[in-house]
């Protein structure tokens, strides 16, 4: 038998540091918004011996690869590791912090649950796999926009649509590293919220604050991450300056998303980002928009 599975990402809409735990870890509030593009597909054949993964970026190819450890983690807690071939197409810009391993992750993780049958985890059973699996696949598994909380475990699914807007994403050409990132906000800011007892953006504000008629983005690492790469910062100017309802960092970059009320101007936006080396996305109901080039 053949499956075809597809895994799409997410962009934060809102993303604040509440508290930081006594192994490193941070705690965060954000606002998780599902998009189903871009999106990776998985194949998966039965047969083999094992699990055999295979990907088109070969890479991706080794035992450290999310979906390997997946299979690994479920066959552990179960019994179940059946025999099949794992194809990964990745069309999710990686490193773009849009958590395509992670959605992959669920994705597959949901799959097993399904052909495991009576060997299949309560729901309990699978949000532990997934927290073990990485921060961001507990919000995966649910797939809905989300009030995301603790490590990324929290996850409280809201109302919340965006639908009537054309977004657009866009993946800019440099690397930042995520915990690069995390540690210069600490050394900015991580003091001041202890002494402040874990007072932050956060609570100054409710969860309303994003669900607006017009979205209000805000991002507690834009300041810092814009300082050390400009060209970012510069992106978001020209994304507003082609009348973009709204643009913002999600994540800690270097992806950017945007909310438009006209398609023609999200489209015109795109292309011109597109000339200048940044991948592109522009999708309305949740439904791709082709780029003129």
């Amino acid at each position: 038998m053949v499956w075809d599975l597809k895994s799409g990402c997410k962009v934060n809409l809102y993303l604040d540091i509440t508290g930081v735990r006594d192994n490193g870890y941070h705690e965060i509030a954000s606002l998780f918004y599902p998009l189903p593009w871009p999106c990776d597909h998985i194949r998966i054949e039965t047969g083999g011996a094992g699990f055999d993964l295979s990907c088109s970026d070969p890479v991706l190819e080794t035992s450290t690869n999310i979906l390997w450890r997946t299979y690994q983690f479920f066959a552990e807690k179960t019994g179940f590791a059946p025999n099949i071939k794992l194809h990964l197409q990745k069309n999710i810009p990686m490193g773009a912090g849009l958590g395509g391993g992670s959605s992959n992750a669920a994705i597959f993780l949901l799959w097993l649950h399904e052909q495991a049958g009576d060997r299949g985890l309560d729901q309990a059973a699978l949000e532990s796999i997934a927290v073990s699996l990485g921060a961001d696949v507990p919000f995966f598994l649910k797939n809905t926009p989300a009030w995301v909380t603790g490590i990324g475990e929290q996850v409280a699914p809201v109302a919340c649509n965006y639908n009537e807007y054309v977004i657009l994403v866009i993946c800019a050409p440099i690397a930042i590293n995520t915990a690069w990132a995390y540690g210069q906000w600490d050394q900015r800011y991580k003091e001041a919220l202890l002494q402040r007892k874990g007072l932050t953006h956060h609570d100054r504000t409710t969860k309303s604050f994003c669900f607006t008629k017009l979205p209000v983005l805000w991002n507690c690492f834009e300041e810092i991450i814009f300082a050390e790469f400009p060209l970012l910062g510069q992106l978001k100017d020209n994304v507003l300056a082609h009348h973009a309802d709204a643009c913002g960092m999600s994540g800690s970059g270097p992806s950017l998303v945007a909310f438009f009320s006209n398609a023609l101007q999200a489209v015109t936006c795109a292309s011109k980002l597109q000339i200048s080396g940044c991948a592109c996305f522009v999708m309305q109901n949740g439904q791709p928009i082709p780029i003129e080039e």
